[in-house]
């Protein structure tokens, strides 16, 4: 049992790394994304309003 949990576990280590490093990756993009959206929706509306 030991002897086939130990390639199982050095294979889904990096995997797991790997996973968490590119959500956090994409967590960042979609904050950035959605930080700029809403900032652009702001000044899009202040604009239609200054009209």
């Amino acid at each position: 049992m030991a002897v086939m949990q130990m390639p199982l576990q050095s294979a889904t280590k990096p995997y797991l790394m790997y996973s968490a490093s590119y959500l956090r990756f994409f967590g960042a993009i979609v904050r950035i994304v959605f930080h700029a959206n809403v900032q652009y929706n702001f000044i899009d509306d202040v604009n239609t309003h200054r009209r």
